[in-house]
């Protein structure tokens, strides 16, 4: 980095203003705008890493970290009070992080809620250094090891201790939530963020392209692209995303955004970043690295707009597989009790109805021309005439443009089928 070249600042020094304005609150992103705007002469007020760099200690029951300098955060210890209605509860659920406030001195790192991940917000080069992040995204610590060994074990105990947090944080939440509305899981991700559309057509569940009459070539005009934490709660019907942790009830009930489960599908990814093999020959670099040695895996959501792709990194095998299986138990869990979609359609040059049906798979029928919703007695026999039908058995392939067509493959016995949808892909 050019700040390092200069011999005065190395990589991990705190800048706490440029130019007389104040960062110390800052979040990362506001940082550089102060930096970009700070004009050819820069004046830097910086703590240095050797300053800072902890030679931490174990605190009781792991719920913080304590460290010789002073790089804590205030713990907010409403984070559960105001979602119920009794003081026991509300003093109950606060005694965590009484434990870990004021009265326990500068240096305090609370890990409830907080962010921990790896070459996030600075490049890890020699696999030394980790970072805890605030709840709120504004405040956020680098830790830097002796070697890449004892920088894992940190990593992984805090880790662990953090995840057992986590759980008690959701067990507390839900018991102060309503039944419909417990959530499954939750936890920090890093999201893909995109400035700039992205041409995409979905070969991931492709066997092999060409079969379908499709090129396997995919193209990108991806402009910018940066990764984001989110806070991720997996809810019965929906995977919703905050820019910060909630911690109150109206923070809650407005995620920045929602996808229903119902409508969604995981596209797992290896650690090259590829879907399959043929979706990415020509285009290695579809999907850019993830910060650190993170993993990722991918969502589409069927929206209003068409699909809606994201993709997102976590830090281990572990969280990997645990949310892909609570995604795709939640998406078969909505379908289950939903039990049937129609959705309205165009198959050569006939209105039709495609159903999808829990029990009965896939059909597609002509569609009534007059009126969908007259009585059974006295709609006309073509309306109910089924041009096919197939258990979700024969279903070899699908692929779609990520707006209204859609391509379905049953198989060299079956058919291929080609629809053009009344309403954006859902």
């Amino acid at each position: 980095m050019a700040a390092e070249q200069t011999g005065q600042l190395n990589v991990g020094d705190a800048i706490l203003s440029v130019n007389g304005e104040d960062l110390r609150n800052s979040t990362h992103d506001e940082a550089v705008k102060a930096l970009k705007r700070a004009g050819r002469i820069v004046e830097l007020e910086v703590k240095h890493m050797h300053e800072v760099t902890p030679y931490f200690r174990r605190a009781i029951g792991m719920e913080s970290i304590a460290c010789s300098a002073d790089l804590s955060w205030p713990v907010n210890t409403s984070t559960l009070g105001d979602l119920g209605s009794s003081s026991n509860e509300a003093k109950c659920l606060g005694d965590t992080a009484d434990r870990s406030g004021p009265g326990s001195g500068p240096g305090i790192v609370p890990l409830r809620l907080a962010h921990l991940c790896r070459g996030l917000t600075l490049p890890d080069v020699n696999g030394c250094c980790f970072e805890l992040h605030s709840p709120d995204g504004r405040r956020s610590c680098l830790l830097r090891a002796p070697d890449p060994q004892e920088a894992r074990t940190w990593f992984d105990a805090l880790h662990a201790r953090m995840k057992v947090l986590s759980d008690n944080y959701l067990a507390e939440l839900n018991s102060l939530l309503p039944p419909t509305q417990e959530l499954k899981r939750l936890d920090w991700l890093v999201e893909l963020r995109v400035s700039g559309p992205i041409p995409f057509t979905d070969l991931t569940d492709q066997g092999a392209g060409n079969d379908m009459g499709m090129s396997n070539e995919v193209t990108s005009t991806m402009v910018h692209t940066t990764w984001k934490p989110v806070f991720a709660a997996l809810s019965d019907r929906d995977l919703l995303l905050y820019d910060t942790a909630p911690t109150t009830k109206e923070e809650w009930a407005n995620p920045s955004q929602a996808h229903p489960l119902i409508a969604t599908r995981l596209v797992r990814l290896d650690s090259k970043n590829s879907v399959n093999e043929r979706s990415i020959a020509q285009s290695p670099s579809l999907i850019p690295q993830p910060p650190g040695d993170m993993l990722i895996f991918s969502t589409r959501t069927g929206s209003k707009n068409g699909v809606e792709a994201h993709t997102f990194a976590v830090s281990t095998a572990e969280d990997l597989n645990s949310w892909c299986t609570a995604i795709v138990d939640g998406g078969h869990a909505a379908v289950a009790a939903a039990r049937e979609v129609v959705i309205t359609c165009r198959w050569q040059q006939q209105d039709c109805r495609l159903t999808l049906h829990y029990d009965n798979g896939i059909t597609l029928s002509l569609r009534q021309p007059m009126n969908d919703y007259a009585p059974q007695s006295i709609r006309s026999p073509i309306s109910n005439q089924v041009i096919w039908r197939f258990p979700y058995e024969r279903l070899r392939s699908t692929a779609d443009d990520g707006r209204n067509l859609l391509w379905i493959d049953f198989g060299a016995d079956g058919e291929f089928v080609s629809l053009v949808l009344d309403t954006p892909l859902s």
